[in-house]
């Protein structure tokens, strides 16, 4: 038997239901957008993170650098005042044995022009022998002998006068000798010091690089530093962000089960609906059959009035 059923109620609950399938696959794909939002940035951190690790061991590595540069510069600048010290003393050497120089030239110079010959002083003493050998082998007048005595007095003045001479030329001879021996060491010296300014030349070139070098570790540090701090930053926003996206997916999540409780009821309601108005067609359908004297199956009896039965059966 056929029926012809009015289901307007239930075809707008059925269309109702579709949309909220609607809603729901769309509800669905957002909750599908959010996860990949909370993924792409759960994978930022995760790359800044990194980032840091690497950033963190590289600023290690510079602040260590930087504390064996100035443990240099420390090293050179105490060579630097050992050196400075140095040169200070040997600056006073210089200048002493300059003075003890200029001594020896004005001494040299007093006495170059003066010159006494060894014959000279070998021949004054020939002659005061040869006087006294006269005293003694020859006859001679008071007179005569008084002159050769004075003769002889005269020579031995002389002769003390060039032997004084004599001996200040031997010491002038000494003179020169320590003169050149101190100009040497006067050169010496003055090599020393061109030396040791050399060498306090390079230090400070080592130095000044040392501090370059720490000058440009030291901006790099800075810029690491600033990246950390914006690493920092950032990842504090992508937490932020994360947690406002789980709050998010959380509150979708509880929509979603809430969606799926009310459209469960509606589907039972829909459900229920569908089966009472199939049930009240079939028993007006039936009812018409009996006005009309017709006989009823056993199954329309059921239809018809199978719940007072079961009342009555309970």
């Amino acid at each position: 038997m056929a029926y012809a059923f009015n289901l307007s109620n239930v075809d707008i609950k059925i269309e109702y239901l579709m949309s909220e399938k609607r809603q729901e696959t769309e509800f669905y794909q957002q909750i599908t957008e959010l996860r990949d939002k909370i993924n792409n940035l759960i994978d930022e951190s995760r790359t800044l993170k990194e980032e840091k690790t690497k950033l963190i061991s590289e600023k290690d590595e510079i602040i260590k650098k930087i504390r064996e540069h100035k443990e240099n510069i420390r090293s050179q600048l105490s060579d630097y005042q050992k050196k400075k010290a140095e040169i200070s003393s040997l600056f006073e050497k210089k200048k002493d044995l300059f003075n003890t120089l200029l001594q020896y030239r004005e001494k040299i110079k007093s006495n170059r022009d003066v010159k006494v010959e060894q014959k000279d002083i070998i021949n004054i003493k020939r002659r005061i022998k040869e006087l006294e050998w006269r005293i003694q082998t020859s006859s001679l007048s008071m007179e005569e002998e008084k002159k050769i005595i004075k003769k002889i007095e005269q020579l031995e003045k002389e002769l003390k006068e060039k032997e004084k001479i004599r001996q200040a030329q031997r010491i002038l001879i000494e003179d020169k000798a320590d003169f050149v021996a101190k100009k040497v060491e006067y050169k010496t010296l003055s090599d020393n010091i061109k030396n040791i300014k050399e060498e306090m030349s390079k230090i400070r070139q080592r130095i000044e690089q040392e501090r370059e070098s720490i000058k440009k570790l030291v901006e790099k540090l800075n810029q690491i530093k600033q990246r950390l701090e914006e690493i920092k930053s950032k990842r504090e926003e992508i937490d932020k962000s994360i947690e406002e996206l789980k709050n998010q997916l959380n509150q979708n999540f509880a929509k979603s089960r809430e969606r799926k409780e009310q459209r469960r009821n509606e589907e039972k309601s829909i459900q229920e609906s569908k089966e009472k108005e199939i049930m009240e067609r079939k028993k007006r359908e039936i009812e018409e059959k009996m006005k009309r004297g017709s006989r009823l199956s056993f199954e329309e009896f059921l239809i018809l009035y199978g719940k007072d039965i079961n009342r009555d059966g309970e």
